[in-house]
């Protein structure tokens, strides 16, 4: 590589090699689901090794990004929460692989117990930028808290009755959780579109963005889980669930992406701006 090229030219060759390597990891995915070409064990193990490794990039491109600022710095608040909820995912995407490639279907359990926890944090970073975009006073953040509190109790409730399903399986709980992440996906989604509205586009906003890629194929996936169109289209190659599970993965794909784009705009603006010996 060429070492007279200017930081900014840095960052811009790395995030396009980053976005075609993405690209290229969505086509590979899409293939394995579509053509699968290994025995059916394969298959299986192939899409979810590809699904563990995308949420476990994210969740290091977050704790980059995190690490990025010093502790005094207002957004490494930010980045904190947001980092522990990816890495949360991650935990859950791994107990979810394990159970599939040994039980095959996957009940209500362990897993969501990771899910349904990193919402919270999620939650919290979304406030916390809400809060410093806004410059609010202390009386509207303390309201502003005081919701998050309720939002964390009732999160510890779900969090109470998943365990519960996962010793004792309870039906109503399985389609309380399956119903809780729409509704989450959905308040994140809104969230996220104001912080965009705010951030009037740039490298800001890429994170959030990708956030409602995951509002839109969880919801694809309740509207086809309740209406059996998923099960029978796993089995059967339907369009709906094909176009579902390919959208997840490209979900975490996307959230790796623009996070690690942010990260590599900090660090090369602060190389142009850093005084040279």
């Amino acid at each position: 590589m060429r070492k007279d090229l200017l930081p900014a030219q840095r960052s811009t060759l790395y995030f396009r090699l980053i976005v075609g390597i993405a690209v290229l990891l969505v086509l590979l995915y899409t293939f394995i689901y579509i053509f699968e070409p290994f025995p059916s064990s394969g298959n299986n193990l192939a899409s979810n090794l590809l699904t563990v490794f995308s949420s476990l990039f994210s969740a290091i491109a977050a704790t980059m990004v995190w690490a990025f600022y010093d502790k005094a710095d207002a957004p490494r608040h930010i980045w904190d929460r947001f980092s522990i909820g990816l890495w949360l995912w991650f935990v859950a995407e791994t107990i979810w692989a394990i159970l599939n490639m040994r039980y095959g279907e996957v009940n209500t359990g362990l897993a969501d117990f990771f899910w349904v926890l990193a919402y919270g944090f999620m939650f919290g970073a979304l406030i916390q930028q809400l809060r410093i975009l806004s410059f609010e006073n202390p009386k509207t953040t303390r309201k502003r808290m005081a919701w998050m509190g309720v939002l964390f109790a009732l999160l510890a409730v779900l969090l109470v009755l998943i365990l519960i399903n996962f010793f004792y399986p309870l039906d109503f709980i399985t389609n309380l959780v399956n119903g809780f992440y729409p509704l989450g996906d959905l308040v994140v989604g809104l969230l996220a579109l104001w912080l965009i509205r705010s951030f009037q586009g740039g490298i800001f906003i890429r994170p959030w963005v990708s956030l409602i890629l995951f509002a839109v194929t969880d919801f694809l996936y309740f509207v086809s889980e309740y209406t059996g169109i998923y099960s029978w289209g796993v089995e059967n190659a339907n369009f709906l669930s094909t176009i579902t599970d390919i959208l997840y993965f490209a979900a975490y794909l996307a959230i790796s992406v623009g996070i690690f784009g942010q990260w590599l705009s900090l660090r090369y603006s602060f190389l142009a701006f850093k005084p040279q010996d």
